[in-house]
């Protein structure tokens, strides 16, 4: 088993491509200190990415959030089925009014509220799924100095990620 390694992410992009892997609307593409998301194109509109992009340059450029990625790179991580360890909770709702997306902190977990019309609610299906993976077994993690994780989880998690 390969040791576990916390990457600062300072950068992630959110994009509309023609082209991802057979089946799938949404897929996340990690290298360490980086997560863009891409989404299959008529499944998002513009206005969502770019906004999703402006809002992770704030939240992770301007020292809002200190996000790390516990992993081994080329491990293929999101594609992962989640082993619901509880570590965190993330998730993607839709909503019928409002701005474009909001982060709100939401019963001890962070949830986006998009408006309806931006993103295909198999998108969003696909991407909590993503999360619940990421997020909720601990290979993406919200850290502060002061209380950094121990990287149990994360560990776990790397154990039965699958090996490529």
């Amino acid at each position: 088993m390969s040791e576990t390694t916390r990457y600062q992410v300072t950068k992630s992009r959110y994009y509309l491509t023609d082209s991802l892997p057979e089946g799938r609307l949404i897929w996340v593409d990690e290298e360490p200190g980086r997560a863009d998301v891409q989404i299959l194109r008529g499944h998002a509109t513009k206005a969502f990415v770019d906004h999703m992009t402006r809002e992770h340059e704030y939240i992770l450029g301007g020292g809002v959030s200190a996000w790390s990625q516990y992993w081994t790179p080329g491990e293929a991580r999101a594609e992962g089925e989640p082993l619901h360890l509880d570590y965190a909770r993330a998730r993607w709702a839709l909503s019928p009014t409002g701005d474009i997306a909001v982060a709100l902190e939401q019963d001890g977990g962070f949830v986006w509220v998009i408006r309806e019309g931006h993103v295909d609610p198999l998108v969003v299906e696909a991407f909590n799924k993503i999360l619940l993976r990421l997020v909720g077994d601990g290979l993406w993690r919200q850290d502060f100095e002061e209380n950094a994780p121990s990287g149990s989880a994360a560990d776990q998690a790397q154990t039965a990620a699958p090996q490529d």
